[in-house]
């Protein structure tokens, strides 16, 4: 494990980079991005990387300091693990968090999107207010 240290707009991995390694925050916080997109903002005792360790594969999205002192635990492969098997659990715990809410993101954008539709298929307007909850849903999954 080392200790690295980032300030705000420093990339920390990029999509597509190998993925040997994962992380946890221990001051400051990081954005996950896929392209221009803000999936996830990670905080203090938060971990990240862990899918690329976990599946050996490439970063599926990007991640940036969003503060300047942002500081990171960097650990080699499995080592996060094997250093302290509570973290499994709590890794559980936060990926299982994370899961759910792109879960809820997903039937919300698909709601709205079928609404859409039928309502396009229909040649009927498409409410006010099915505008404001689909900007809703947008906002929550791009983090605008």
């Amino acid at each position: 494990m080392k200790t690295l240290t980032f300030q705000k707009g420093d990339v920390i991995f990029a999509e597509g980079d190998p993925a040997g390694t994962m992380y946890e925050v221990e001051r400051g916080s990081v954005g996950i991005f896929s392209g221009s997109t803000k999936l996830a903002v990670i905080g203090v005792k938060q971990s990240f990387g862990e899918m690329g360790v976990i599946e050996d594969c490439p970063r599926s999205a990007a991640a940036m300091a969003l503060e300047d002192g942002t500081e990171v635990l960097e650990y080699d492969g499995t080592e996060y693990f094997e250093e302290n098997p509570v973290r499994v659990y709590l890794l559980l715990k936060q990926l299982s968090r994370r899961l759910r809410t792109t879960s809820r993101d997903y039937a919300d954008a698909s709601r709205v999107a079928k609404e859409a539709v039928k309502a396009k298929q229909e040649n009927t307007p498409y409410s006010n207010d099915k505008l404001l909850v689909y900007a809703s849903v947008w906002r929550r999954m791009s983090g605008a």
